[in-house]
């Protein structure tokens, strides 16, 4: 399992997911923008959705552990990412 920090962006153009540098050195923050609004769940469904196609990995597998309510959330994985962009999950310290 593993656990990282996320920043959502709601009502953006477009669904995509950005991975910058952050100030600490190795440390990656990892912008999620989103087109549905943050009204009801929405926004936190795109997000799993969105991860679950980029990652290769089931929406069951895929949770908000915290913020569900706020722009930062705290993602956790129950397997391993099929796809290359896992390195979002690898590259971000965990959160335990």
């Amino acid at each position: 399992m593993a656990k990282f920090k996320i920043k959502v962006i709601p009502k953006s153009s477009k669904n995509e997911i950005l991975i910058e540098q952050a100030d600490s050195p190795g440390d990656r923050l990892v912008k999620i923008k989103v087109t549905a609004a943050p009204t009801k769940g929405q926004a936190n469904e795109a997000v799993i959705k969105l991860l679950s196609k980029e990652l290769g990995l089931k929406k069951s597998q895929i949770a908000i552990v915290s913020g569900q309510t706020s722009k930062i959330k705290v993602i956790e994985i129950s397997a391993e990412p099929k796809s290359w962009k896992s390195e979002l999950v690898r590259g971000n310290p965990s959160t335990s």
